[in-house]
This record gives structure tokens, C-alpha cells and sequence, in this order.
């Protein structure tokens, strides 16, 4: 039985991946006039600053991510820079399918700094929870629509009543023990807005790699493309047999950028997205990464 499993999902996570590389390509082959012109155009300059960018949105993450697991643990205490160590040499298990790995390295590396497993456990729920609830609010500005209801029901989810309900909810799909802890209302908005300023950064950094190569990209779209792009990196994430949300993410991109851009540049977009973000992840790895490791083996 275990055996089929793996074998359907292992099927959808490679069916997903081919349909929507597929879609991709054919959008940007259709269009290829377009494409040699934004090609031949590129301004490195934007893509050089789009990279600047994200830095400060890996840091207002990381930050993030430190406050939650002090709060869970307030006797314990961990630096911003193992904190950012650990994220960038963590973050590239999302590449292997069922992002397990991700979960497990950063619950093994966290657990050197003398935090419980079941707190760091919770503190990757409670990443992503926030993650989700900043890119919903800059998904909002692309709907252009209920804009009050959605930033009430932001405002309502994070209150500690909805708070716990959610995550012992959460905890019990995980099969695990239901929690009595609930961040301070206070706390909470702060969080959601590290968050939402981490986003901005990368959502910024986002506008100028297309402005880079689609010059017409318009200003008065930044919040829509910050707003599609933190969703589509999210629904990338949630979908576990995806690795990386590999085709999930550029799916997503490609279906929301249509409505804004000629189809073979936002195909074009949905493709460059995944080599400027993966190559900023590696980038992150070997620049702090390593440093993070070559600390951790000395100190065992």
C-alpha cells in the first residue's frame, strides 16, 4: 500500500512539474519575437539591485523566525546570525520532494542551541502561518476587492482565541501534542508585520527583475505583482509532492501574471522567477551558510 502511495505521488509531483514547464515553454515559444526583444534588452544593473534586495528580506525572516522560537522558549536564547545560519543551509531542503528534509535539518540544527523539538516543530508552523497571512495581504491589493473584509479577517485570525484553534487544529493533522501557548495579540500584529516588510523587500526586488528585462512593466502594479508573487510562492510551498513548489509556483505566476502581462513575457517571468530565487538561495548558502557550518563544527 506504502508502495502505491509513493508511486502516485511521485506521479503527481512529476505530472505537475511537466504540465506546467510545458505551459511555460509554450507560451514563451509562441511569443518568441517578444522574447529575443526583452532578451536582447536586459538591464543587469536592475538585476544586480533586485539581488541587494533580497537581502534585507532575509533578514526580516530570519528575525522573525528568532523572535518565535524565543518566545516559545524565553529561557533559551539563540544569535540573529546562527539563526540566519540555520535558515539558509535549511531552506535548501524545500528542494528535495516532500520538504520533510527541511523540516527535519531545521529542527536538527535548532536543536544544538538546546531548544525542544516539539517548539521548533511549532515554530515552522507558525513561519509559515505568518508567511501565508503577509502574502495574503499584498494578494489582496491584485483582487482590487474586498479589500476591509480581508485585512479584518488578518486582523481577526491572529487574535489568541482564532490563534489556538488554528494551530491545535494544525497540530492534530501532525499528530501532535495540542499546545496551551498562544502569541499576545500585540505580538502577533508585530510578527505579521516583519513579515509583510520581508515580503515587500522580495515582492520589490521581484518588480525590478521583470523591470529588468520588461521595461513597460508598470509602477501601479507593484503591490499586485508583490501580492501574486508572495501567493505563489506560498502555494509553491504547500503543495508537499512538489519540490521547491517546482511547477506549482511558475503555474501560479504564469496564471496571474496573464491578466497583466503579454502571455509569453509573464511565461518568461514565471521562468526567470525560478532561476533568479534558486541562484539567491545558493548565493545565501554559500555566503553564510558555510560560515554557520564551519562555526557549528568547531564548537563540536
Amino acid at each position: 500500500m506504502k508502495n502505491i502511495f509513493n508511486f502516485f505521488k511521485r506521479f503527481f509531483s512529476y505530472f505537475i512539474i511537466i504540465a506546467a514547464f510545458y505551459f511555460i515553454f509554450k507560451n514563451i515559444f509562441g511569443n518568441l519575437e517578444d522574447i529575443k526583444l526583452a532578451i536582447r534588452n536586459i538591464n543587469w544593473y536592475y538585476i544586480i539591485f533586485s539581488y541587494l534586495l533580497l537581502l534585507p528580506s532575509l533578514f526580516f525572516y530570519t528575525y522573525a523566525w528568532q523572535l518565535i522560537i524565543k518566545e516559545l522558549e524565553k529561557d533559551k536564547s539563540i544569535s540573529f546570525f546562527n539563526s540566519l545560519g540555520i535558515i539558509t543551509v535549511t531552506n535548501l531542503g524545500k528542494y528535495v520532494p516532500g520538504k520533510i528534509w527541511f523540516a527535519l535539518s531545521r529542527i536538527d540544527f535548532t536543536k544544538k542551541f538546546n531548544f525542544s523539538e516539539k517548539n521548533i516543530f511549532l515554530s515552522i508552523l507558525l513561519e509559515s502561518f505568518y508567511l501565508f497571512l503577509g502574502a495574503l495581504f499584498y494578494f489582496i491589493f491584485f483582487l482590487k476587492r474586498f479589500f476591509f473584509l480581508l485585512i479584518l479577517f488578518l486582523l481577526i485570525i491572529i487574535t489568541p482565541h482564532f490563534f489556538k484553534i488554528i494551530f491545535n487544529f494544525l497540530l492534530k493533522i501532525f499528530k501532535k501534542e495540542s499546545m496551551k501557548f498562544s502569541f499576545p495579540i500585540k505580538k502577533s500584529i508585530f510578527l505579521l508585520f516583519i513579515y509583510i516588510l520581508s515580503w515587500l523587500f522580495q515582492g520589490i526586488a521581484f518588480f525590478l527583475l521583470i523591470k529588468s528585462f520588461y521595461l513597460e512593466v508598470d509602477i501601479k502594479n507593484l503591490f499586485s505583482l508583490i501580492g501574486i508573487y508572495a501567493l505563489s510562492w506560498m502555494l509553491g510551498f504547500i503543495v508537499l509532492i512538489a519540490p521547491a513548489g517546482l511547477g506549482v509556483r511558475e503555474g501560479s505566476i504564469l496564471f496571474f501574471l496573464k491578466s497583466l502581462f503579454p502571455i509569453g513575457i509573464a511565461g518568461l517571468i514565471a521562468l526567470l522567477s525560478r532561476i533568479w530565487i534558486t541562484i539567491h538561495e545558493l548565493l545565501n548558502f554559500l555566503i553564510f551558510g558555510l560560515i554557520f557550518l564551519t562555526k557549528i563544527r568547531k564548537r563540536i
